[in-house]
């Protein structure tokens, strides 16, 4: 149903995790692996997602700025990027201003077709109380639509892949009033699969490989008894033992299937080197072909690794260094019992300063240290009519942190452009009345 048009990505792949799978009677090990994005986004740390543009039709709008919405939600979700307002970009393009310094890039899209209709023909229902078959009229409303996004480096304007997704749902019923609205179709299409790959195209991701244990074929009854150990290891989730086992089986009988379990518990154990040395190794001393493929896919996987850890393990970002950082320095000045409102005090650093806030607040959570709730509705709107009047003083930070139910208030500004731009933290104990952490202009605190 769906068709997509894709740049072709480089795959990495980092071993995480071990899992063992049994499916009848075979035996597998899932390893989950790490993938760099299908579109080259490395360096990117800034993206503002542009309004979806559309022919100016109802429909067509209400297409586009739900589009628009679900792309932000699902970036969002992955706290790999800075969202940057696009409000901000929209402003600055029309006084052909210089973005650089605000977004790396711009995910942009279009709404290509978007259209829905309504139609109705004769049919027949059963009647469970005549139990006969009875005419009715049976109203149909089906829902097309396809749109197309891209991302467009900010520096140059050029486009690092783009891809086209189309799709259509459709509802019947009896009763027209019962029928889904057009709307709620389109954001079936949308939230079905309509943003499947999207951020698969900009974010690295975890997949899950399954490799298949080899089985020992051979007569060999003592050679079948000494494989069957090192399954029974395997099954039990003693994965250096197993790995000894097929390698004093694979120096004392040449077996090949022994090497290639060994191979793939080298790999799954997270020493992907040592596999394909090994395999190297076995390769010269058997001449199996598998051999051969197996090496073809390690050398693979480590070339990609490297391309990952020099590219995209860099996604641990200055940001995060910085909230990192951040988090470690409240945490020496905090008081027991505190209870924290992290507050996003700046009206300029849009998605930056909330990515801070959002990203403290985390690190003090998993740190045991309560923090109020900052998506309550409420708190939220405090938060924007302090962020509107420009000025806070101390007092307001008192009533502020009584209104939350907190007793320290962690005070977030990103002040600064481009790479000017630095997190401004102050730490108020509310009950006290004192400020315990002021940041200072050093290097530690720069995004």
């Amino acid at each position: 149903m769906y068709s997509s048009v894709k740049s072709i990505g480089k795959a990495a792949v980092l071993c995480t995790a071990l899992l063992l799978i049994l499916t009848g009677c075979a035996t597998k090990i899932a390893i989950q692996v790490q993938r760099t994005p299908n579109w080259n986004t490395a360096g990117i740390r800034r993206i503002a997602i542009m309004p979806f543009e559309h022919n100016g039709s109802a429909f067509h709008k209400e297409t586009a700025d739900y589009l628009t919405t679900i792309a932000a939600t699902r970036l969002r979700e992955t706290n790999h990027f800075i969202l940057v307002d696009s409000s901000d970009i929209i402003r600055r393009q029309r006084r052909n201003e210089n973005i650089q310094d605000q977004v790396d890039a711009l995910l942009i899209g279009q709404v290509l077709t978007s259209d829905a209709k309504d139609s109705s023909e004769p049919g027949q229902r059963y009647d469970p109380q005549t139990k006969q078959n009875v005419n009715v009229t049976v109203f149909s409303r089906e829902v097309q639509m396809s749109f197309t996004y891209s991302l467009k480096l900010a520096r140059d304007g050029s486009i690092v892949g783009v891809e086209t997704r189309e799709g259509k749902t459709s509802d019947s019923d009896t009763v027209p009033s019962s029928l889904k609205s057009q709307s709620q179709l389109m954001r079936d299409i949308v939230n079905r699969s309509g943003f499947a790959t999207l951020t698969r195209n900009l974010v690295p991701y975890v997949v899950t490989e399954r490799h298949a244990i080899m089985k020992e074929q051979s007569k060999n009854k003592v050679l079948q008894g000494k494989m069957k150990e090192a399954l029974g290891w395997l099954k039990e989730k003693n994965y250096r033992i197993a790995l000894n086992t097929y390698l004093g089986i694979y120096n004392e009988y040449s077996n090949f299937a022994a090497a290639y379990n060994a191979a793939i518990l080298h790999e799954a154990l997270g020493d992907v080197q040592a596999a394909l040395v090994f395999m190297q190794k076995v390769a010269g001393e058997t001449g199996n072909p598998q051999a051969v493929n197996a090496i073809a896919r390690l050398n693979r996987n480590i070339a990609e690794q490297a391309l990952f850890e020099s590219e995209y393990s860099q996604t641990y970002r200055q940001i995060d260094r910085v909230i990192a950082y951040a988090s470690g320095e409240i945490q020496k000045v905090l008081p027991q019992n505190a209870k924290v409102w992290v507050f996003n005090n700046d009206k300029a650093g849009g998605d930056m300063a909330g990515s801070a806030a959002d990203g403290i607040s985390s690190a003090l959570i998993k740190n045991g240290i309560t923090v109020v709730d900052r998506e309550s509705s409420g708190i939220i709107e405090m938060e924007q009519q302090f962020q509107m009047s420009g000025y806070v003083s101390d007092s307001d930070f008192v009533s502020i942190g009584n209104a939350a139910g907190a007793n320290i208030l962690v005070v977030i500004t990103v002040p600064g452009t481009g790479a000017t731009r630095r997190l401004q933290l102050r730490v108020v104990d509310i009950e006290k009345r004192i400020p315990l952490l002021q940041s200072d202009m050093g290097e530690n605190w720069n995004l």
